[in-house]
């Protein structure tokens, strides 16, 4: 995929601009920013339960804050100081500290993690059986922020952390430290992993494989230098741009303004729903999903940009899945979602399979360098690979070390570790791939281990899987740090390339040290904003219903990887599934693997394995309407008006995301004053969730 950057002059003023881009201006601003992300993200989400400051890797916080920073504050520097305003290096500094920070304070790490500290004693006050097995497993003290395990179900810490403190009264943040640290030594071990793993795959996908990374190029759209004489980049003077941005954004303000005023403002349908029609068989079989869509402007714009065979198999073959639902429930059957799950699970493997053999001359090189062999890499570039190698590797070592040192087997260690990184990789290499802003991968560790008796595993084995699968492996995969890092230094490359070249092996220290700090701030400023909000605040939506906050993270995923597992592992047996799920992860593996071998076989194949892998995860049910429409759109303006026509309508695709993000954010912003002066509110999301 092309840039773009459609004006040359940008080139010509890159070169006179500053070549550094981590300054102390930068990395201040990127420190602010830091803790903007992390500090309101729990309000937002927990408390007011609003549109997510995050949610996606296209961040709402993030879009608001570089439009402000561009158009408010670079653009009349560029005007009227043009020395003084921040260079494009700098501002993909900003940005990359920004993003490795979205990963943080909600469903990257927080969301879970805080919560699995405490919850076991919360869901042990209703289920006895579930408290004396996790009793049994004597864990260590220091896992927990309570002062007694066995009196743990009535610490003061673990009931206020699902009500709050009475008025007046602190928090018992002290009862934190020694568990965070803890616990920190596994989670820093990862965070680590997530950052070399972005740096390893940063050249074999993006310039050897040359993936579109359509997400970072709107991210680089946004921060490109202006041609001399300028305020702002080609993108902002674009009519086109401002005519679609403007259009979509009041059309998707319309409807939020229809709920707080019904009889002044009229609704803007952006949504079919065909199911008080398609009644009779086979079509009353569909899934609703199908007969009832919204349209998501932001899904269309993306969809642009994505090779036009990977847009084509990401709707197409969910709705050949939902056909071959409709064929089983004609017959009195079914397939039941934990059926897709496995079928999910073994496309991941051979996905995962395939990144590693497409890439294996680059992994070879870097095995080789990173043992002291001849380098076949650039200076610079060089010393990156050892130290990202080393990294990785010890990294994986902590993880499993800890685990052992907890009373995890060695090969449970090791199955939750490699699961772990198995979904961060493969969500990296979707968005990579698709620039899909809405993207979760799902293997589990419970599909392995509830197949296999009891008997060869423990009760630590179970917990500990729970957890991790909670906090840093499939849920958190939706906002990945891997995927967040990965963009970053593909921003910041791309900026070097249209600017003055490969930056130095000095520069390039400079920068993964300014995003280190991002990580370490966010992750101190993210856990106190968390703590906080559990401590203090109930659910604001009304001031008359005040409710526990962040259900999903404190009780449903717990319960669901806590509570239920360890209770059935207590009792001796798992229960039976209503599905083999032998037989359909190999289904899994055996579809995917076929698809994989026709892309590769045949360029003009239409099915490629991401769409398979797509179809049995969350949220394509929800998105494939709008990323048929951005497909149909492509085609029809490569059919009848060429290339031309194509890199014309670029900047009208990219007003369309850009208008839904800002009508999210601004609508997020109004929530949150709103809730702030202890109003009653109406939660407004304009993006899946």
């Amino acid at each position: 995929m092309k840039e773009f950057t459609s004006d040359p002059s940008n080139q010509t003023a890159g070169r006179a601009s500053d070549a550094r881009g981590v300054t102390v201006r930068s990395v201040a601003l990127g420190s602010v920013m830091v803790c903007l992300v992390c500090g309101l993200t729990p309000y937002n989400d927990y408390v007011v339960a609003n549109t997510f400051m995050v949610g996606s890797y296209l961040p709402l916080v993030m879009v608001i804050a570089t439009f402000f920073l561009v158009i408010l504050v670079n653009a009349p520097l560029h005007r009227f100081r043009h020395e003084s305003a921040f260079s494009t290096r700098e501002l993909a500094v900003v940005l990359a500290m920004m993003l490795v920070s979205c990963s943080l304070p909600s469903q990257g790490l927080m969301r879970a993690w805080l919560p699995t500290l405490v919850a076991p004693f919360y869901l042990g006050q209703g289920n006895e059986m579930f408290w004396k097995a996790f009793l049994a497993l004597d864990l260590p003290t220091w896992l927990f922020p309570v002062r007694d395990m066995a009196g743990g179900r009535l610490d003061p810490v673990v009931r206020d952390f699902y009500g709050r403190v009475a008025d007046g009264s602190p928090a018992p943040y002290g009862a934190w430290v020694l568990p965070l640290l803890g616990w920190g030594v596994f989670i820093g071990a990862w965070v680590v992993t997530m950052l070399a793993l972005a740096v390893l795959t940063r050249r074999q996908w993006g310039i050897d494989e040359r993936l579109p990374f359509p997400i970072a190029q709107l991210q680089l759209s946004l921060i490109e230098a202006p041609a001399p004489g300028h305020a702002l980049n080609a993108l902002f003077r674009s009519r086109a741009f401002w005519a679609s941005l403007v259009t979509v954004f009041v059309v998707q303000s319309t409807n939020p303004l229809h709920s707080y005023f019904p009889r002044n403002i009229p609704q803007i349908p952006l949504f079919f729903d065909l199911s008080s029609i398609l009644v009779n068989e086979p079509f009353v079989y569909f899934n609703s999903s199908v007969k009832r869509a919204t349209i998501f402007f932001t899904f269309i714009g993306i969809t642009y940009f994505i090779q036009t065979r990977t847009a084509f198999s990401i709707w197409s073959i969910w709705l050949i899945c939902q056909v071959l639902v409709v064929q089983q429930r004609m017959f009195q059957s079914d397939i039941p979602g934990p059926a897709w799950r496995d079928q999910h699970f073994g496309a991941c493997l051979v996905y995962a399979a395939g990144i590693i053999w497409i890439g294996r001359r680059h992994w070879g090189r870097v095995i080789r360098h990173a043992l002291g062999k001849p380098s076949e890499f650039r200076a610079g570039e060089a010393a990156g690979y050892r130290a990202a190698t080393f990294a990785l590797v010890g990294g994986v070592g902590v993880m499993i070390a800890w685990l052992l040192f907890v009373g995890v087997q060695l090969w449970f260690a090791a199955l939750i570790v490699g699961i772990i990184l198995l979904a961060h990789l493969v969500t990296a290499r979707i968005v990579a791939e698709t620039g899909l802003t809405c993207v979760r991968v799902v293997p589990g560790v419970s599909q392995i281990f509830t197949q296999l008796p009891t008997g060869m595993m423990s009760g630590r084995d179970v917990f500990f899987g729970g957890a991790f699968s909670m906090s840093a492996g499939a849920f958190s995969t939706r906002e990945s740090l891997m995927v967040f890092a990965q963009h970053g230094l593909r921003v910041a490359d791309q900026s070097q390339d249209h600017l003055s070249g490969p930056s130095s092996r000095r520069e390039g220290v400079k920068f993964m040290s300014a995003v280190v700090w991002a990580v370490v701030l966010g992750m101190v400023v993210a856990i106190a904003s968390s703590l906080g909000s559990y401590y203090h605040y109930a659910n604001t939506i009304s001031s008359r219903d005040p409710t526990i906050i962040n259900p999903h993270g404190a009780e449903i995923l717990p319960k669901q990887e806590l509570e239920v597992p360890l209770t059935r592992w207590s009792e001796g047996r798992f229960p039976p599934t209503a599905h083999d799920p032998v037989r359909h992860f190999s289904i899994g593996v055996g579809v995917a693997s076929v698809l994989q071998v026709l892309t590769w076989r045949y360029a003009t194949w239409p099915f490629t394995p991401v769409g398979y892998l797509i179809s049995a995860g969350p949220f394509i049910n929800l998105i494939w309407f709008s990323v048929m429409l951005g497909w149909l759109a492509k085609v029809l303006i490569l059919r009848f008006g060429g290339a031309k026509l194509f890199n014309e309508a670029r900047p009208l695709f990219i007003g369309m995301i850009f208008g839904e993000s800002l009508a999210a954010a601004v609508w997020m912003v109004i929530n949150l004053v709103l809730a702030y002066t202890g109003h009653d509110y109406l939660p407004v999301r304009l993006l899946p969730t």
